[in-house]
């Protein structure tokens, strides 16, 4: 994909939600996950598509969706998409299953220092709730 094609079609797709035309945002965030971007990129669009979801009322959706993310980005030693889940396990109410997902992050060799300290910061916010 030519990188400006996708980086319209994002802004578009980011545009169409926040004017509350969630189902032409999620057709523009599923295509372009379907994409021939990078697995990064896709892992992005992948938790776009289920923020959409999340606000059409269709949670499991949602939820597939971010774990589709984190196995884009698990091969490449991310973890963006799995504090995504675990804010968003978080503002479900959640809490117990949002600990787990960073405590599983702080395990990760190749989370940094700052990472670190950030999901340590949010357990202990989560287990005071």
């Amino acid at each position: 994909m030519i990188y400006d094609d996708y980086v319209t079609a994002a802004r578009t797709g980011g545009e169409l939600f926040e004017k509350g035309e969630y189902a032409q945002a999620l057709s523009i965030f599923e295509e372009l996950a379907a994409s021939d971007i990078s697995p990064i990129d896709k892992a992005r669009m992948l938790n776009n598509v289920a923020v959409v979801l999340d606000k059409m009322g269709r949670t499991a959706d949602a939820l597939r969706a971010h774990d589709r993310a984190i196995a884009l980005e698990w091969t490449y030693s991310r973890c963006e998409s799995v504090e995504r889940k675990a804010i968003f396990l978080a503002n479900k109410g959640d809490a117990a299953g949002a600990v787990a997902l960073y405590e599983s992050l702080l395990t990760k060799s190749y989370a940094t220092e700052d990472e670190k300290q950030r999901f340590r910061t949010r357990i202990a916010e989560l287990q005071q709730r």
